[in-house]
């Protein structure tokens, strides 16, 4: 997601009544996908299919397993 369309999607999101909530969990998800780039890994984190990785040595795996089955 380029930062550009990250910072226009927490402004929508913010504007709602869970803003900060959302905003802090959208922070959470670039900043994890940043590490996963770093440590070499694909940017994945809270994208599994029903909650399936076959990403089995990354250090958030179950964090993301736990965030891809919740609906926005």
């Amino acid at each position: 997601m380029s930062t550009q369309k990250a910072t226009t999607t927490r402004s929508k999101i913010s504007s709602g009544g869970k803003g900060a909530r959302m905003e802090g969990l959208l922070a959470r998800i670039e900043s994890v996908r940043r590490a996963q780039r770093r440590e070499g890994n694909f940017d994945c984190f809270g994208k599994a299919k029903d909650g399936c990785c076959d990403q089995g040595g990354c250090s958030y795996r179950s964090d993301c397993a736990q965030l891809s089955q919740l609906r926005f």
